[in-house]
């Protein structure tokens, strides 16, 4: 799994991530990863499967030009590639996504669903609930997007195992 951890402030999105590669039974994968994918109007990213990551990139997939298309076109996407499998709740891949798109974060779940955050931040991966914790925590502290994503991503690293630095954080202006 992973952590990745985007906040959104005045029409820019920040977006960080840590750059473990895993396998299913906890193991490092000694591989560059990086987990954002710019693709057109659309920065997307991953936790779970490298697979998924890498057919979002440009060279294989045009994204929607109507936002509201995203979930379905990933769905479609993903499942031309056999990424998906069938489950009591219809068609699910190993992946949950942060998607950042004309200033705001969305972020779509293993089942293709996609939603807009309570709050200015998200984060997905087996490293959200310390993530989570973390930017909550500082929401109100003054400090900038790329700090509270550092202590995010710092607290991630420190109590999930699937974690590891070096952590990468980018901003994307719409």
């Amino acid at each position: 799994m992973s952590c990745i951890v985007a906040i959104e402030e005045n029409g820019t999105v920040y977006m960080g991530a840590e750059t473990a590669a895993t396998s299913e039974d906890g193991s490092r994968r000694p591989i560059m990863c990086d987990k954002m994918v710019v693709n057109g109007s659309y920065v997307f990213g991953f936790t779970g499967s490298v697979r998924a990551g890498q057919v979002l990139r440009p060279h294989t997939f045009t994204p929607p030009t109507e936002f509201n298309l995203i979930g379905e076109a990933i769905r479609v996407l993903f499942n031309e590639m056999q990424l998906t499998t069938e489950g009591e709740v219809g068609a699910q891949c190993a992946t949950n996504l942060i998607i950042g798109y004309n200033g705001h974060i969305y972020e779509m779940l293993m089942d293709f669903q996609v939603n807009q955050s309570l709050y200015d931040f998200t984060t997905v991966g087996s490293g959200a609930p310390y993530a989570f914790g973390s930017l909550y925590s500082c929401a109100d502290m003054g400090l900038t997007p790329e700090e509270r994503i550092t202590l995010a991503l710092d607290a991630a690293v420190e109590f999930d195992s699937s974690c590891k630095y070096p952590t990468i954080i980018r901003n994307f202006s719409w």
